[in-house]
């Protein structure tokens, strides 16, 4: 056992903070180092369970045991499986006086869905910390190369929607000043790592990245999208977007769906090819350099569930997931929502479906008559983690 880890288990939590950082500071490879990587997992996690008992709906969730054993109930109901024991209290997290932004980048059909994801989630955390979270407004149907731009449009203009969801009117943009945290949901990472890449000079001013549930080996359904998806170059009417719905398995939305902003630069065909894995594949190969040297850690956290507990309409991606790996959230399997970097720390494995992890609950109108939408996993206590965890690493 650690230095690190003997400081945590005796409850030490200050001191291996100390360490921590000290490590952090003075080795060349910091997060190659099993003991900081253990550390962040186990930060992470006590931190969760803490914010997460006050949340009455994940308590709820977490059955009958919950009431005498908040923390083990909560761990086994929301973590998949953890090999450590139930880590020690933290306090609440308390407002912070910091320069750094949460840039949160969405995935595919953000916008179009009844709900966005981390909503109200992110402004209850904002509330709470006095964080700036700013969401990047990143086209539900572009191909990353495109939706970088709209991040370095967030960055240098302000451009985006708020904590809650919000456009931002032109006359309250702010552009973002000092440090920045990246994170990324699904099709965010690919949208992220085109950023990184594109834009050096701003990735300068990134201190971490958080892939949660990110396609970073694309997905298989992509794989075997059929060619009148991949050959749709625009979405330009109703009968089109329903077309689109129908093919990705979206059938209750079909007639559903929000309307479809900035229609004129939609290109599915290129979004969806873009998450084919030979084509994540090429862009690792071609890039993973380049992002190392960047020398930004990059926490990486997937989700894991069994098609019994996944909507219906999604029942069929689920069950062929599981010819790929048993750890998988219905879209993507665990070693998709990874990167093949040196500077990836990977996190606790989530217990939840794609959307469960980020989504509120869908209303029923929405919901195709499926019961697995009411989405309890407990985002605000994520959210609340990842601030916590990076402030432990003192990344701020």
């Amino acid at each position: 056992m650690s230095k690190i880890t003997e400081a945590l288990c005796a409850d030490e939590a200050l001191k291996a903070q100390k360490l921590v950082r000290k490590l952090i500071a003075e080795h060349t490879s910091p997060w190659q180092q099993p003991d900081l990587q253990e550390y962040c997992r186990m930060r992470w996690t006590s931190r969760f369970l803490t914010a997460a008992e006050q949340n009455k709906k994940a308590m709820g969730a977490s059955g009958r045991r919950a009431k005498k054993e908040p923390r083990e109930a909560l761990l086994r109901r929301f973590l998949s499986g953890h090999d450590f024991d139930v880590p020690l209290y933290d306090a609440p997290l308390k407002r912070v006086k910091t320069d750094v932004t949460f840039l949160f980048v969405p995935g595919m059909l953000n916008g179009m869905l009844p709900v966005r994801a981390f909503v109200p989630a992110m402004e209850t955390v904002a509330a709470q910390t006095g964080i700036r979270f700013l969401r990047a407004d990143v086209h539900p149907l572009a191909p990353p190369d495109a939706n970088s731009v709209d991040i370095v449009r967030a960055i240098e203009e302000g451009i985006g929607l708020d904590s809650g969801g919000r456009l931002i009117p032109k006359v309250q943009r702010q552009p973002v000043a000092g440090k920045i945290v990246l994170m990324g949901y699904s099709k965010g990472m690919p949208d992220i790592t085109a950023f990184l890449v594109n834009y050096p000079k701003l990735a300068e001013r990134v201190v971490a990245v958080v892939s949660w549930a990110g396609a970073n080996g694309g997905a298989y359904a992509a794989d075997s999208a059929p060619t009148e998806l991949l050959s749709m170059v625009e979405v330009s009417d109703h009968k089109q977007l329903q077309t689109l719905l129908h093919l990705v398995g979206m059938v209750p939305l079909a007639g559903n769906y929000k309307p479809l902003r900035r229609s004129e630069e939609a290109r599915p065909g290129a979004c969806f090819a873009a998450l084919q894995t030979a084509a994540r594949e090429a862009f690792w190969k071609a890039h993973s350099t380049t992002l190392d040297n960047l020398g930004i850690p990059f926490f990486t956290f997937a989700g894991c569930e069994s098609p019994l507990s996944v909507p219906w309409f999604q029942l069929k991606d689920s069950l062929s997931l599981l010819t790929h790996s048993a750890e998988n959230d219905m879209q993507l399997t665990r070693a998709q929502a990874n990167v093949p970097l040196a500077n990836r720390v990977e996190m606790p494995l989530l217990h939840g479906h794609h959307w469960d992890l980020s989504y509120p609950a869908f209303p029923m109108v929405w919901s195709g008559g499926s019961r697995k939408l009411s989405h309890p996993f407990p985002k605000s206590a994520a959210l609340s983690a990842h601030v916590g965890l990076l402030a432990d690493l003192g990344l701020w």
